[in-house]
């Protein structure tokens, strides 16, 4: 029987063994993830003490020397350019960085993924960046990303491998250059930021708040509010609003595989009614790309290449309040005024007057239709204003909060 007793003290020593390496994947993976989020946790308290066009150079500096060795620049960086970025990740996600990208080697790391996951694991990585110019901070950034485990469904690809939690606040510019602010209820209501979430984003939750670099100071530290309790909480955060509460009020994810449930058809808002552009002109004035006078010498009805008749009116410039410098004074253009589109009904139709003066904003989302050996110009909704006196005071005032930043703003995924 002494084959009996060894082939037990071998099972009883695999077990052993087995159930020590379980142990320390949890003592490890609950270790990884205490010490992701206490240096995350400094890594945004150091980016929450930044304000906006008045933090310094020297304060830059600081958070440059704290956090070297996980930042890095490209090109210039001194007080009058600099474009840094911090990245830090937990210890797993650093180790699976260097596995070898084969494809034989795929179905092995989700294996090893799995254990980590089932055994309290968070997979996680954060990115802060900053720009400087001309001695001040003027952009502020943060990119956090959570993996949840997958969902024990076959039918749910490709979230039953896991799916992501993304969360992307960044300051800019511009709020209505940023995606589509024909949707005005992504929009809050003081205009100083919005909230959308990219196309064509398999298997993850990602939702970006952008928020005007002139937001108050008390908004800005709401918005980055990143709960990093997820990353050691026995309850896990499955969904984008467990994350990032500010992007509560959106309800972008509703409805999703995993997300918070759709709103009940009495919970829903009433569909909007007609109605003209509701964009104060002071937050025209500050995100508009340029803004013309122009007098409208005629109109007419052309096909925009479809079915769908298209205004276009042949306008001759007047003046400029603010200028890309590719427009003189006694030029001729032809405008597209904004028509009416079935996907949102809510906004009206805009018209040129022939006869009339008339300010024109173009925005970045905006374009320009080539015509023969001319370009025509089409705008976006809240691009014609009457030219008057109060209409200018009130673009000016938006147009003065522009701050010319010499550089791309900070962008974690494309425009929509």
């Amino acid at each position: 029987m002494g084959w009996l007793r060894r082939a037990l003290r071998t099972v009883r020593v695999g077990l052993v063994c087995g159930l020590a390496l379980l142990v320390g994947i949890f003592v490890a993976a609950q270790i990884s993830n205490r010490v992701f989020r206490w240096r995350a946790e400094r890594l945004l308290a150091d980016m929450q003490a930044v304000e906006l066009h008045k933090s310094t150079w020297a304060d830059a500096q600081r958070i440059m020397t704290r956090w070297g060795k996980w930042g890095h620049y490209d090109g210039q960086c001194d007080a009058s350019n600099c474009r840094y970025e911090i990245q830090i990740s937990d210890a797993f996600s650093v180790l699976l960085e260097r596995i070898p990208a084969k494809t034989e080697d795929y179905f092995k790391v989700v294996r090893i993924v799995r254990t980590y996951d089932r055994l309290g694991g968070r997979e996680a990585n954060l990115r802060s960046s900053f720009i400087v110019q001309d001695g001040q901070i003027v952009r502020r950034g943060a990119y956090f990303v959570l993996s949840v485990p997958w969902v024990a469904d076959e039918d749910s690809y490709p979230w039953n491998y896991g799916y992501a939690l993304v969360a992307n606040v960044v300051s800019v510019q511009r709020v209505l250059n940023w995606g589509d602010f024909r949707s005005g209820a992504r929009l809050a209501s003081d205009l100083y930021y919005g909230a959308g979430k990219p196309s064509g984003c398999e298997g993850c939750m990602e939702t970006t708040i952008v928020y005007s670099d002139r937001t108050p100071p008390e908004v800005v530290v709401r918005l980055n509010a990143i709960r990093l309790d997820c990353l050691t909480s026995w309850k896990r955060c499955t969904t984008i609003e467990d994350v990032l509460p500010a992007s509560k009020p959106f309800h972008l994810h509703d409805g999703a595989i995993s997300g918070r449930p759709a709103l009940s058809a009495s919970e829903q808002l009433p569909e909007a009614s007609p109605h003209p552009c509701n964009i104060p002109i002071w937050a025209r004035g500050r995100d508009a790309t340029w803004i013309l006078s122009v007098d409208v010498l005629h109109d007419e009805t052309v096909k925009d290449g479809g079915a769908r008749e298209d205004e276009k009116a042949t306008v001759r410039v007047t003046g400029s309040i603010k200028s890309d410098g590719n427009h003189a004074v006694g030029e001729s253009l032809a405008i597209h005024p904004y028509s009416f589109d079935a996907n949102y009904p809510s906004i009206l139709a805009e018209h040129l007057e022939p006869g009339k003066r008339y300010l024109v904003a173009f925005y970045d989302r905006g374009y320009f239709k080539e015509m023969g050996k001319s370009k025509d110009i089409g705008l976006d909704p809240c691009g014609i204003l009457d030219d008057t006196p109060e209409v200018r005071i009130e673009l000016e005032r938006g147009i003065a909060s522009n701050d010319h930043l010499r550089q791309p703003e900070l962008r974690h995924w494309p425009i929509p």
